[in-house]
């Protein structure tokens, strides 16, 4: 009989035990389990991810304002109805602009850059 198939091993769940063949290490390196009861773990930790993984409704935002410092340009989230001045985190100075700063926003004025560099170059600018 080889070493590793002599005596019984005991599942930390179950307590029970078990031959070499039939027990798993666990994620962990440390615990012993019997295949039964690692299968079921495995089980448990499936569900886990599969619930994690499902998408999660967006946080509503329509209570926070977006601002930008005027003097620093630091970027941060100010909630509408707050008791506390708004400053600059990063400055604090108040002055202070609603950044409404949108993909779709950037995009378009992009192009009406665009369109205005190309009417310059023809020579048709209003």
């Amino acid at each position: 009989m080889r070493w590793w198939k002599s005596g019984s091993y005991a599942c930390t769940d179950c307590k029970k035990k078990f031959d070499f063949e039939s027990i798993r290490y666990g994620s962990d390196g440390k615990t012993i389990r019997c295949v039964s009861c690692h299968e079921q773990v495995l089980r448990e930790d499936q569900k886990k991810r599969e619930a994690e993984a499902k998408p999660k409704a967006a946080p509503v935002m329509s209570d926070v304002l977006k601002l930008i410092c005027v003097e620093c340009r630091y970027k941060f989230s100010y909630r509408k109805g707050s008791r506390i001045q708004p400053v600059c985190p990063y400055c604090g100075k108040s002055r202070l602009m609603i950044d409404d700063t949108t993909a779709d926003r950037l995009v378009e004025e992009v192009g009406r850059i665009r369109d205005w560099e190309k009417a310059c170059r023809s020579g048709t600018a209003s």
